[in-house]
């Protein structure tokens, strides 16, 4: 009788779960990016001025500049970072009382037009230009320069969505009792998407909580505190929501260690190529679950860069090398506090022509994720992950095994791991 009643409650649960995102898919099936422009200039400094009576002086400057603007056909944006620092030890270990500089200035921008509508055809280009200069706290030290730029253009078809923002807005009109419906989802998805973006924050400043949360509780007729339960506490197990369909190819280019004394150096300047290509397709089974496939592939022409900004500008596997990654991903809500999840996922590494010319071979790895999380009411919460993969993961020779390898190896051999996790609140 215990199991029947237990059973019910459940059943119940799921059911509730189910009618509260009854207009979840319709949403997500004419899903649109929210519109929006922001334009924010600061000056800063951390800290500005800091002195100590041994001698050490530390002084920072810089200034954050950020204007972008998105609809559904057509999103750009601008940024630019300044830093400059100025930094004197103390007289223990800098008698002398040199001191050192470095002032950084990166610039990017990007660009995506979607042409017959938010999912068909659209032209994406991305540009970054990074200057870095350094001066040692020597006595006649010279001030080292280097200049990078990269650019990125490549055409798109088609549009992915992760439209996890309409199943969140559904539960705080659930929790509020207001009946929404799929255009009110997409309102709520609207607010909520500008918030990631950093609207809110660009336009009020310190009130940015303040607004978000007004226009947030207008439009889901909940409270503010609610609202922040469904996003934030972990008794709301909400999954994504991916829907759409959609193929990426990019070739990027770097240019980088210009302005660089070669000759004190051994550096001159060097060029790196690499074409990416993706592709990814996702559908809602129902109002409560999905599945998702992702497909990417980077290759390496040519890596003659090792600029000082290498680590932000260039993704380039390196000469000759490949990596691929194919994720299949399955996730269901059966209720607002528990969630479910399978990915299994195949990543194939092919080397760079000198390791390939020294007897290196590709390398390949693959793996199966599945996890659960519950929150039984305010009382408990429980989790459960199981690992399994195998094959042989990457080296360095060609690329980066993708981010899902949650127990990748240089063993080519099967391995497992499973973990469990739980929280109870005596009082």
């Amino acid at each position: 009788m215990i199991f029947k009643r237990t059973h019910l409650i459940i059943l119940a649960s799921i059911a509730i779960s189910s009618s509260a995102f009854g207009q979840v898919q319709e949403a997500a099936d004419n899903f649109k990016v929210p519109s929006y422009e922001t334009k924010t200039l600061d000056v800063h400094g951390a800290p500005l001025f800091f002195y100590g009576d041994d001698g050490q002086l530390d002084v920072n400057l810089g200034s954050n500049f950020l204007m972008t603007s998105q609809t559904p056909e057509l999103a750009w944006s601008v940024v630019n970072s300044l830093e400059i620092n100025m930094n004197k030890a103390g007289e223990a270990t800098n008698p002398d009382g040199h001191m050192s500089m470095n002032i950084a200035e990166v610039i990017g921008a990007s660009y995506r037009q979607f042409f017959n509508g938010d999912r068909g055809v659209s032209a994406i280009v991305n540009l970054g230009v990074g200057v870095v200069m350094d001066q040692a706290a020597v006595e006649d030290a010279e001030m080292t320069k280097a200049m990078d730029a990269v650019v990125g253009v490549g055409v798109g078809y088609g549009r992915k969505f992760n439209a996890r923002t309409l199943a969140q807005g559904a539960a705080m009109c659930k929790a509020s009792g207001k009946s929404c419906t799929a255009a009110d989802l997409q309102t709520i998805a609207d607010i909520m998407g500008k918030q990631s973006a950093g609207y809110y924050d660009a336009n009020f400043k310190a009130d940015a909580g303040v607004e978000f949360n007004k226009d947030l509780s207008a439009a889901t007729g909940g409270t503010a505190a609610k609202n922040a339960q469904v996003l934030n506490s972990p008794i709301y197990n909400i999954g994504d929501r991916n829907t759409g369909w959609e193929v990426t190819a990019l070739m990027n280019i770097v240019s980088g260690d210009h302005l660089a004394d070669s000759d004190a150096t051994g550096i001159d300047a060097g060029q790196s190529m690499w074409v990416s290509a993706g592709a990814g397709y996702a559908m809602l089974l129902d109002d409560n679950s999905g599945i998702n496939l992702d497909i990417g592939i980077d290759y390496g022409m040519k890596n003659e860069y090792t600029g000082a900004n290498a680590a932000a500008f260039n993704g380039n596997p390196g000469d000759g090398a490949m990596n691929a990654r194919v994720d299949l991903g399955y996730n269901i809500d059966h209720s607002t506090s528990w969630n479910s999840g399978a990915d299994v996922y195949f990543n194939y590494n092919m080397p760079t022509t000198d390791a390939k010319d020294a007897g290196a071979e590709a390398t390949n790895s693959w793996g199966l994720h599945i996890e659960t999380n519950y929150a039984m009411g305010t009382k408990a919460l429980a989790g459960l992950a199981v690992n399994l993969c195998g094959g042989k993961a990457d080296s360095g020779t060609g690329g980066a095994v993708g981010g899902l390898n949650h127990c990748a190896t240089s063993e080519d051999k099967v391995h497992y791991n499973a973990q469990a996790q739980f929280t109870y609140f005596i009082f």
